[in-house]
């Protein structure tokens, strides 16, 4: 446990944080929200340079929501770009709406409306076939890999349709985003066994207006992380050789706002020096992580995150000079 760890930038944001995280670079609040990051990220350095060989099926970006966070799967820098990219799988627009209950709009389309679909669908993938659609940046799987994601995700839309993903750890009071968000990226782990996967949580966003919620989604994450280290512990393939490293994107002012919830307590923002204070934890097998050590003395930023798994994972000294400022976290690591 990193207790000292920073997110050493003026520019405390929640999507910049994300994109540090996973690019391994700072940006600023000039970042362009609407296109892939300017800067290669995680996953292409791994497809690149850790194994050619390796499809997209290796590697997943799980997060909540549709929007920024999709383009932090690849980026449009020209050495790497979308052939290197990850899986996107965003849950909560998938298979569920704002309170999480199942839908199912599949069953409420007539005979003709899915007609009226096939033919789209097929014109759009006669299309994709003229060369000039060809070069549009997208993650490609293959044949093989799109056929075994369809049906893993045609497997989750009948546990919907059957009521099955209400609650689906059975904790009886249902589930906030970042345990649902989880749940999925444990069926993502049960089913192909990624070499690489990212997940976010954002749930706790929820401290600048509601400082109680704020604590029970605190709370709710740390729960959630749990279950996920549980599942790769019952994964074969997964057990004793998985690295797991949580870290937030940023973190919380050191004075609270003007906003009171419910119980009178105050809101939390993120501005001041106080929310690039940060930490970061390194989990993993006994002889590979070093165990039950707590370093408390100033160590390490967000931009060493990507150069640690990079690390892990055996392909961090084919990295470009130059591409990546941050440094592995060999303190975690017993050799």
């Amino acid at each position: 446990m990193f207790k000292g760890f920073r997110y050493a930038n003026i520019s405390p944001g929640h999507y910049q944080g994300h994109f540090t995280a996973i690019t391994g670079r700072y940006t600023g609040y000039d970042i362009n929200f609407n296109q892939p990051a300017a800067y290669p990220t995680l996953f292409e350095y791994y497809r690149k340079h850790n194994s050619p060989s390796n499809s997209a099926l290796n590697a997943w970006w799980v997060s909540d929501h549709i929007g920024e966070n999709e383009n932090l799967a690849y980026s449009i820098s020209p050495d790497y770009g979308a052939q290197y990219g990850a899986n996107f799988f965003s849950p909560l627009s998938v298979f569920t709406s704002g309170n999480y209950k199942p839908i199912d709009l599949c069953r409420s389309f007539t005979t003709t409306e899915r007609q009226k679909m096939g033919t789209m669908l097929d014109f759009l993938n006669r299309s994709f076939v003229e060369p000039v659609l060809q070069e549009v940046p997208m993650v490609r799987n293959t044949e093989q890999d799109r056929i075994a994601i369809q049906s893993f995700y045609g497997n989750l839309a009948t546990r919907q349709k059957n009521n099955q993903l209400w609650d689906p750890w059975q904790i009886g009071t249902g589930m906030n985003s970042d345990m649902f968000n989880m749940f999925f990226a444990e069926e993502i782990i049960k089913e192909f066994s990624p070499e690489l996967t990212v997940v976010n949580m954002t749930g706790v966003d929820a401290g600048h207006s509601n400082f109680t919620e704020y604590c029970n989604n605190m709370r709710k994450a740390d729960y959630a992380v749990g279950r996920l280290w549980n599942t790769i512990q019952q994964t074969p393939g997964m057990v004793n050789d998985t690295v797991l490293i949580v870290v937030p994107e940023i973190g919380r002012n050191t004075q609270h706002n003007s906003i009171r919830d419910a119980y009178e307590r105050y809101g939390l923002d993120h501005s001041d020096t106080m929310s690039r204070e940060i930490f970061c934890l390194v989990a993993g097998p006994a002889g590979k992580v070093v165990q039950n050590n707590v370093i408390t003395n100033v160590t390490g930023e967000s931009i060493d995150i990507v150069p640690t798994i990079a690390h892990v994972l055996g392909f961090h000294p084919d990295i470009p000079q130059g591409y990546l400022p941050g440094s592995p976290l060999y303190q975690a690591f017993t050799s």
